[in-house]
């Protein structure tokens, strides 16, 4: 299939043109800010696993797993972070569901309960400050 990538450019100067069919064109000045890159976040499959998760940013911003029973995310399982780093756990229930999360992070209201059914999948969205595990839970994907 065909993808189509978007990109927003500011022009900052009325000495430059700049087009968007196929490829960035200047007719101005030299390019001072480098090539344009396309960017997608690496994900980090963990598979199905149970008991303490360890999120690796350096393996990948996003992680996935199946949890096949209770699950804990701590502070120190989510290594190579430094402040303003960002993350994502996407949590899948196995075909039993019902498990649990135990974390020391601090979520957005206090909520850290996961979605019971199974198969229904919850994304734990984070921050590091530099101190704190900032996230929030979005529950009930199914």
């Amino acid at each position: 299939s065909l993808v189509t990538n978007a990109y927003a450019l500011l022009n900052e100067d009325t000495r430059s043109t700049i087009s968007t069919v196929g490829n960035i064109v200047s007719t101005g000045s030299a390019n001072k800010y480098g090539t344009m890159q396309t960017f997608n976040e690496k994900v980090n499959a963990l598979g199905n696993t149970s008991g303490s998760i360890t999120a690796n940013l350096s393996l990948g911003s996003i992680h996935t797993l199946t949890a096949t029973g209770d699950i804990t995310i701590n502070a120190a399982g989510i290594t190579n972070a430094v402040a303003g780093s960002s993350f994502t756990i996407v949590i899948t229930q196995d075909g039993t569901g019902s498990r649990l999360l135990t974390s020391d992070l601090k979520y957005l209201g206090g909520t850290k309960t996961l979605s019971t059914a199974a198969g229904s999948i919850d994304v734990i969205s984070g921050f590091y400050d530099g101190t704190n595990y900032l996230v929030s839970l979005a529950k009930g994907f199914a």
